[in-house]
């Protein structure tokens, strides 16, 4: 499928009277189109867009190219127009969607979503109605076959994709893209590597006519299990002509339900790859680590030949001629420093990291040889990495009682974020690990006010752009019918976005009777963990062992997991200090006299399962102010003086029955 956007230069302006002659025109540009598509048997449909003082704008739809001139050319002498310089570009999908409802606003075209439907198109009208995440691309500039050489070698590509560069530039051009002898898979821990890799392909390829549209469509499927044949079938459909880019980077898992989900997703994308595989060039992009799943993709692929492609690892002395071949293309000299993280390694080195090596070499190079007058300044990700972690937010985290755990975590994890935020855009080996997190405590523990301030330090510290906390639990996550939860849960993301999202007692999704409600919300979290990675924390919080086994039950939702912080229960002297300071915030002193009766009823209450924690703390703080009010007015209001209204005494505290009933009497 080919979308075009023409804009054309007419000799002679087109001009209305009023608005009743503007519909009449508009209505009769319908009929001329709809004309052209019956006479094309249905495989292009032409409309216009806009008219302008001197210039009009039109769109195509087209199943084949080759009926691109001659139907343009009808549809002006059926229009009576005179056309001088016509400029045709191709277009995307969304970009024609746009230009559709334009021409329905101006009636020159009945119904935009009709004419969707008639190609086929109305499936991924709704990006997201079906399950499936797909991208759109177009191809930039044409490149010569020496650049896309020159571009393979800078990525250290030359042991196989320079050659099939060479292959494809030996075929002869085609008058019709009809059959693909080969498709490819490409690997790289890189997700951006991979991109470049497909995109140098299938530039080679257009430029050879191999394919015949710029534009490509990419899904990246981390195995969560929503790709659903019809979406799939309607992506490859739109992309006749051209390319599907799939990147399938999920993990791999140990035998059971996601490793049968993982088997299912590459089952469907396999055949879909091959009812298309004659209309549109595939190309699989996989993680180098993955080679289960490659097996897999070898097992359900059968007759259709792969081309793989990888990057090299190169060593020391490569690595070297590397460096040394980049810094002579800037005009500067190398010098030692330039190999020092590749000298005396005996490990592999990928481009990516050398030219993040490079980058940090330049940047030292530029300041103490070329300009010595700024030798003396650091760069940014020093001095960040240097800054001690600020804002009020912290600061309260570090001032709360007991916790000592959870805020060594913390610590790690913000340095953890800080350095992934600092790391070179190609310095990553590996993919970048998912930056989420699970509170198991009881209730009490303080899991959501850490959560709220977790958020509040990484908004403080420039790691997430928003300090928001959005709390959910399953019913703001689990829809009323089949179907709407996977809905629900993108818009909680949503809301979430550039903040932390905060699932409480996650193991509660799976209470369903038949658990459909349940899985549809946890395969909808787990995609959209992966697609928010970089820009949204999610927290899930609960019982130590209810979230032990929700994780047990969904080990592709641990695998996603970075940190796990317990929130134990807080120690009888712990809670002594929380009820002191909760009096302290109402402006109010514990008598030193009631230290001991406190600890003691904290000690008995710890004995009673789901005691409170923190929240009993307060319970009983508050029940004393009660309690200091009644015992003052019995006073006469001449004895109640400022001093005495400030202290809480030891009679005004006493333990509530499920606490008192275990207090020992007698022997």
């Amino acid at each position: 499928m080919l979308f075009y956007k023409v804009t054309a230069d007419v000799e002679r302006a087109v001009c209305f009277q009023d608005h009743r002659e503007r519909q009449e025109y508009a209505f009769s540009s319908q009929q001329k189109g709809e004309m052209i598509y019956q006479q094309c048997d249905r495989n292009i449909f032409l409309f216009l867009s806009s008219v302008g003082d001197g210039r009009i704008t039109a769109g195509v739809i087209v199943r084949e190219r080759e009926l691109l001139s001659t139907a343009l050319s009808q549809f002006w002498q059926a229009m009576g127009l005179q056309v001088g310089h016509c400029r045709v570009e191709e277009i995307t999908l969304k970009a024609m969607r746009a230009m559709l409802a334009m021409a329905e606003r101006g009636d020159y075209v009945a119904d935009d979503g009709e004419v969707l439907e008639h190609f086929g198109l109305e499936e991924l009208a709704d990006r997201f109605r079906r399950g499936l995440y797909f991208c759109e691309h177009l191809l930039r500039e044409e490149k010569g076959k020496a650049q896309l050489l020159r571009m393979s070698a800078e990525m250290l590509c030359e042991g196989t994709l320079s050659p099939e560069i060479e292959r494809i530039f030996q075929g002869a051009a085609r008058d019709c893209a009809w059959g693909h002898p080969v498709h490819y898979l490409v690997q790289s821990d890189r997700q951006k590597t991979r991109e470049r890799m497909a995109e140098i392909l299938l530039t080679a390829l257009h430029q050879n006519d191999r394919i015949f549209s710029r534009r490509y469509c990419s899904v990246v499927e981390s195995g969560s299990g929503l790709l659903q044949e019809s979406a799939l079938q309607a992506l490859y459909d739109s992309c006749e002509g051209g390319a599907v880019v799939i990147d399938y980077s999920a993990e791999e898992e140990e035998e059971g339900e996601y490793a049968r989900i993982g088997a299912g997703n590459i089952d469907r994308l396999c055949r879909a790859m091959q009812a298309h595989k004659d209309r549109v060039l595939t190309i699989f992009c996989l993680p180098r680590s993955r080679s289960r799943i490659k097996e897999t993709f070898w097992h359900h692929l059968g007759n259709c030949t792969l081309v793989e492609l990888n990057e090299e690892v190169v060593f020391e002395n490569r690595a070297k001629a590397y460096l040394r071949e980049r810094a002579k293309a800037l005009g500067l000299a190398p010098d030692r420093r330039l190999y020092r993280a590749v000298n005396g390694s005996q490990k592999g080195f990928l481009a990516d990291e050398l030219n993040a090596a490079f980058d940090s070499w330049l940047d030292d190079h530029l300041k103490k040889v070329v300009y010595p007058q700024y030798s003396g300044r650091s760069s940014i990700s020093q001095s960040v990495a240097k800054a001690k972690a600020k804002g009020g937010a912290y600061r309260e985290l570090r001032q709360m009682v007991g916790l000592q755990e959870v805020k060594t975590v913390v610590e790690q994890a913000l340095a953890y974020y800080k350095v992934q935020k600092l790391r070179p855009r190609g310095g990553e080996r590996v993919e970048r690990p998912s930056m989420h997190m699970a509170f198991l405590g009881n209730p009490g523990t303080a899991k959501t006010t850490v959560a709220r301030l977790f958020a509040s330090i990484m908004k403080d510290n420039g790691l997430l752009p928003r300090g928001t906390l959005h709390e959910v639990g399953r019913g703001d996550l689990v829809g009323k019918y089949v179907g709407w939860t996977a809905q629900v849960v993108r818009d909680a993301f949503q809301e979430a976005k550039g903040g932390v999202l905060f699932i409480d007692e996650a193991y509660s999704l799976l209470d369903d009777k038949d658990g459909l409600y349940g899985d549809e919300a946890i395969n909808t979290i787990v995609q959209e963990m992966e697609n928010h990675r970089s820009d949204t924390v999610v927290i899930f919080a609960g019982y130590p062992e209810k979230m032990e086994a929700f994780l047990q039950r969904n080990p592709g939702l641990r695998s996603r997991i970075a940190f796990h912080l317990p929130f134990a229960d807080y120690t009888p002297e712990e809670l002594w200090e929380i009820a002191r300071q909760i009096a302290q915030k109402k402006g109010l002193q514990i008598a030193p006299a009631a230290r001991e009766k406190l600890t003691s009823i904290f000690a008995n209450a710890k004995e009673i399962a789901d005691f409170g924690n923190g929240r009993f703390a307060r319970n009983l703080v508050e029940r004393a102010v009660i309690s200091q009010s009644s015992r003052l007015m019995k006073m006469g209001l001449e004895q109640i003086s400022p001093e005495r209204l400030a202290v809480l005494e030891p009679e005004d505290f006493s333990p509530p029955p499920s606490v008192r009933a275990r207090v020992k009497i007698g022997f």
